[in-house]
């Protein structure tokens, strides 16, 4: 899965991609400053098919 974290030092907004497991070891250092103090943002979820809405 692909999650979003902004970090709370330097304000860098990135992507992580990582498996279930791997998320609950906790979050990433950001690939900026490497600071762990990051936050999890919350992004919407669309999935995208080839059949036309009814």
């Amino acid at each position: 899965m692909i999650y979003e974290y902004q970090c709370r030092k330097c304000q860098e907004v990135f992507d992580a991609q990582m498996s279930l497991a791997e998320h609950d070891q906790g979050d990433p250092a950001c690939p900026r400053c490497q600071s762990r103090d990051v936050v999890q943002r919350m992004t919407g979820f669309f999935a995208q098919t080839t059949r036309k809405a009814a």
